[in-house]
């Protein structure tokens, strides 16, 4: 059966959206708390989050960073309508979709559901790209990319903090330097075709690799905007 875990701080409504999933079919669990969430986490195998980004005891955003740096899990962000910006950062952080409250238990099941959907093609797609992804090393502009590692080293040695989401992007960008990759085309890549992205979120993602590859200033020269296209990873002179 499918693990749910929701964090959401008010009652009546975590009580609801256990109610709404259970009928699902899912088997749902429920916690008010950071701290009683990462205790569940730490216990239990969870197939799918539900998040609140607003919490009294943290930060919902930061959870999903945390949470999408160890686990390929489903991840629903719940926002009010004033948290556009905690919106689009938890998506470039790995969330797979978001509800906004108030929302209808009818709409969440089906964004669950889809995201469900969307997680397992993307397991079976990763598999299906990893000869690219696992190849020994890239080399651009003084980054070595390792495939197999999931990381990222300056000349120095130096690692570059990626976030599994923002390393899937580079990932597809280095395997052709030179090459225009729509934002379409990346997204399908590292979330599969339904994967609820929009431009503004992708266009974030590259641009916060530009700033963490490059603190030179350097990243709109290498990561090149193709207007009207998309993204591409230009060679190393």
């Amino acid at each position: 059966m499918t693990i749910a875990l929701v964090l959401e701080s008010d009652e009546t409504l975590r009580r609801h959206i256990v109610d709404a999933l259970s009928e699902e079919g899912y088997s749902a669990l429920a916690c008010e708390t950071v701290d009683a969430f990462s205790r569940i986490v730490a216990q239990r195998n969870i197939d799918v989050f539900l998040i609140d980004a607003r919490l009294p005891d943290g930060d919902g955003v930061q959870l999903v960073k945390e949470l999408r740096s160890e686990s390929d899990a489903g991840i629903v962000l719940m926002a009010c309508t004033s948290d556009e910006v905690d919106v689009v950062l938890g998506l470039e952080l790995g969330a797979d979709d978001y509800v906004v409250k108030p929302f209808r238990m009818r709409e969440l099941r089906a964004r669950v559901n889809a995201v469900m959907r969307r997680t397992r093609g993307y397991s079976r797609l990763r598999n299906e790209i990893a000869p690219v992804e696992k190849t020994a090393c890239h080399v651009a502009h003084g980054l070595r990319i390792y495939g197999g590692s999931r990381s990222v080293k300056r000349e120095s040695g130096e690692l570059v903090d990626l976030t599994t989401l923002e390393f899937d992007v580079l990932a597809v960008l280095s395997s052709l330097p030179n090459h225009v990759f729509s934002r379409s085309q990346i997204m399908q890549k590292v979330r599969g075709p339904d994967w609820a992205a929009n431009d503004r979120a992708i266009d974030g993602l590259v641009s916060r690799l530009r700033q963490k590859l490059f603190p030179d200033g350097s990243g709109a020269q290498r990561i090149k905007t193709v207007r009207g296209i998309g993204y591409m990873l230009t060679a190393a002179e």
